[in-house]
């Protein structure tokens, strides 16, 4: 009970401030989130003397998902609404609006790949012509990342691959939805009431986040899609299984098929020798966005639609 008082006397405290401190609150509270779960992460690996490097990389993303967006998300909508539920979105979605954006995620794969290969390339012309050197570093970082995911990704069995599915799709999904989609978006949308506006504001700073210049536009695009299917629907579930199942695919194609397997590899599909498909699921994305946003408009689900009806019927008689 004093629990639950406690947390009814935070809701909305700083609700009424000025968006440039919210904007404070918004950049502090994750890096002290981040810099406790790196204390965490660097106690539980020696007190347990984990050297698997795997393992490492699974538990520390496992604390971090949990504390710096997950926790982020919650505490930081928490302060800034007497209503965090609304501010988050986190009302139920038409189930037929959540399960067509699943399909909108997996449709979207050959025109980011394909985005992708123009990011990166553009990235290396302006490494290599325009500013000589300038961006190695960045560069190197990036690789180094891609070798990590590659670490996850390697030789799993079942078990590590039901990790690797809530360290790099559930946890992330769920946390950066909730960040970004959920109390980010919501929050600038109370200032700026231009819905594009607000989508494209979060997209860039989700993009920014990911620090990977070399995907910087794709990750931006699949940003702002995510910012649509929450607008459109007012529902976070949405935009997350879309994230879940975007970043999901990746790690159930390698336990399967190792990415090798008929020479086909999930993150080349649309860059190269393959233009019809790029051309079929883009035509596809677009049909499954449109259909989505109708959906969306509809509510909940016809059931709820339905029992919502009758309630309102009954209270007027």
């Amino acid at each position: 009970m004093k629990i639950r008082t406690i947390l009814n006397k935070t809701k909305g405290i700083f609700s009424n401030d000025r968006y440039w401190i919210k904007a404070i609150y918004i950049l502090l509270v994750p890096l002290f989130l981040l810099s406790l779960s790196c204390v965490l992460s660097i106690g539980i690996l020696s007190l347990f003397d984990i050297t698997d490097e795997a393992t490492r990389v699974q538990i520390a993303q496992l604390i971090s998902g949990v504390l710096v967006f997950i926790g982020s998300g919650l505490f930081l909508g928490l302060l800034f609404s007497h209503n965090p539920r609304k501010l988050l979105a986190l009302k139920e979605g038409n189930s037929m609006a959540i399960l067509l954006s699943c399909f909108a995620a997996l449709a979207a794969i050959p025109l980011i790949n394909y985005i992708s290969s123009l990011n990166e390339h553009f990235i290396t012309y302006l490494n290599k012509q325009v500013i000589p050197g300038a961006l190695n570093s960045i560069i190197e970082m990036e690789a180094t990342n891609d070798n990590v995911i590659r670490l996850l990704l390697g030789d799993m069995h079942l078990g590590t691959m039901l990790i690797n599915l809530l360290v790099m799709a559930v946890l992330p999904a769920i946390g950066e939805e909730l960040f970004f989609r959920g109390m980010l978006l919501g929050t600038i949308n109370r200032s700026i009431r231009n819905h594009h506006i607000c989508i494209w504001i979060t997209a860039v700073a989700f993009s920014l986040v990911h620090f990977q210049l070399g995907k910087f536009i794709p990750i931006l695009l699949m940003g702002g899609m995510f910012g649509y299917l929450r607008i459109w629907s007012k529902s976070l579930w949405l935009p997350i299984a879309a994230h879940m199942v975007n970043n999901g695919v990746i790690v159930i194609y390698y336990f399967f098929f190792k990415g090798e397997t008929y020479g086909i590899d999930p993150e080349n599909i649309g860059t190269s020798g393959t233009p019809w498909i790029l051309l079929v699921f883009s035509v596809l994305l677009i049909a499954l966005l449109t259909d989505i946003r109708r959906l969306a408009k509809s509510g909940p689900t016809r059931t709820a639609l339905l029992m919502e009806e009758e309630n309102t019927a009954e209270n007027k008689k």
